[in-house]
């Protein structure tokens, strides 16, 4: 029975400890630092999809927002504009002519 009694003061000690070791050394308050932040990998998407002709800017550089990083060829652009209003057309005439 004293062994028990014995057991179980020393794990509620130790419980104790443990939660004011914690208390006082496991999270600290406040990390204050200092230096540069820099991008590793950075993915670019585009709205629309086609050739590329041009790219405006190299790895490394600076860019500001809103400027061209590259040129679609406008040839695959336009021809899917054509066919765009062809569809529009066709489909304000309806079916039968």
């Amino acid at each position: 029975m004293k062994k028990r009694i014995a057991i179980v003061v020393i794990i509620v000690a130790a419980g104790v400890g443990v939660a004011a070791w914690l208390g006082a050394f496991g999270q600290p308050k406040e990390l204050l630092s200092s230096g540069t932040v820099e991008a590793r990998n950075i993915r670019v998407g585009s709205k629309i999809g086609g050739r590329i002709t041009e790219v405006k800017v190299r790895e490394g550089d600076a860019v500001e927002a809103g400027q061209v990083l590259v040129t679609f060829d406008e040839q695959e652009l336009l021809a899917a504009l054509e066919q765009a209003r062809a569809n529009a057309e066709k489909l304000e005439r309806g079916v039968r002519s």
